[in-house]
C-alpha cells in the first residue's frame, strides 16, 4: 500500500529551480509561464508539461511578481502535496483488485476529496482526473478526503477518453453514472470485476464523448423531491452498491 506524509503546497520560481525540480521527479501541479516568454526554456517547458499532462497557464508578469517577488525569471510552478501516476504506474502499484474511479470536470475541491475519502472507504485505489476543467488537488482537497488522497494513486491525463478506451483495452469495463441517459437502475448493475466507474459535476454531467463510451450506463432511484444528488454523495452511494456486489 502507497504510503505518504501531507505536505503544503508550495511554489518553485527561477529557471534553473524549476528545471532542477523536474529532473528530481518532483510532482508539479500548475505551471505560470510570462506571457511574453519564449526560447529553449519556454519550449522545454510546454514540452514537459504536455508530457505529464501539467496545467501551464501563461499570465502576465505582475501575477508571477505577486505569486513569488521579482526573481521569478518567468516561471512560477506549484508543488503538488500528491505524486501523480501514469496508468501503468498505478495499475502496477495499486492492489491488483481496486476499481478506477474517474471524475469528469468534478471543479469543486471539496466534492473532489469528498469522492476520494469514500473511493478508499471503499477499497477504490485509482482515482482519474482530467489536465483541465478539475478540482486543483490542494491541502484542501486532501484535508476533504480526511487523508484518503495520500493512500492512493491519481491519474491526470489530458484526454479522458483516450483513457477510458486504454482501460477498455486491459479488460475494464467502463460504468457511467448518468440519470438522464441510463436505463439500469443502480441495485440491478452487475459489474464485472474489473471496471471503471465514471462520474461528472451535477451541473454538466458527464461528456457526450465518455458516455457513448459506457459499457453500462445507470441511475440512482431517488424521489422527486429534488432534481439531483450532490456528486460526491452519488459516487458514495455507486461504490457501496459496487463495494457489496464484489464482497457477497
Amino acid at each position: 500500500m502507497k504510503n505518504s506524509s501531507l505536505t503544503s503546497s508550495s511554489l518553485i520560481w527561477g529557471k534553473n529551480a524549476l528545471l532542477e525540480a523536474l529532473r528530481s521527479g518532483t510532482s508539479i501541479e500548475k505551471i505560470y509561464l510570462a506571457q511574453q516568454l519564449r526560447g529553449d526554456f519556454e519550449k522545454h517547458i510546454r514540452h514537459w508539461a504536455r508530457e505529464h499532462a501539467t496545467p501551464l497557464v501563461r499570465v502576465p508578469k505582475q501575477k508571477l511578481q505577486k505569486l513569488a517577488g521579482p526573481h521569478h525569471q518567468g516561471v512560477v510552478a506549484v508543488v503538488s502535496p500528491v505524486r501523480f501516476y501514469t496508468l501503468d504506474e498505478a495499475l502496477q502499484q495499486a492492489p491488483s483488485t481496486t476499481g478506477v474511479v474517474m471524475l469528469d470536470r468534478v471543479t469543486d475541491v471539496r466534492n473532489w476529496g469528498a469522492i476520494a475519502r469514500s473511493a478508499l472507504a471503499f477499497g477504490v485505489y485509482i482515482l482519474v482526473t482530467p489536465t483541465k476543467h478539475s478540482a486543483e488537488i490542494n491541502a484542501t482537497t486532501i484535508k476533504a478526503s480526511a487523508g484518503a488522497l495520500l493512500q492512493q494513486y491519481v491519474v491526470r491525463v489530458h484526454n479522458l477518453v483516450a483513457l477510458a478506451q486504454e482501460l477498455r483495452e486491459k479488460g475494464y469495463r467502463i460504468l457511467c453514472a448518468d440519470k438522464n441517459a441510463a436505463t439500469t437502475e443502480l441495485s440491478e448493475l452487475s459489474p464485472p470485476p474489473k471496471w471503471c466507474l465514471v462520474v461528472g459535476s451535477e451541473h454538466r454531467g458527464i461528456r457526450r464523448e465518455l458516455l457513448n463510451l459506457a459499457d453500462e450506463t445507470f441511475y440512482i432511484d431517488q424521489r422527486d423531491a429534488i432534481d439531483s444528488l450532490n456528486v460526491s454523495v452519488a459516487t458514495g452511494i455507486a461504490l457501496y452498491r459496487l463495494y457489496k456486489i464484489k464482497v457477497l
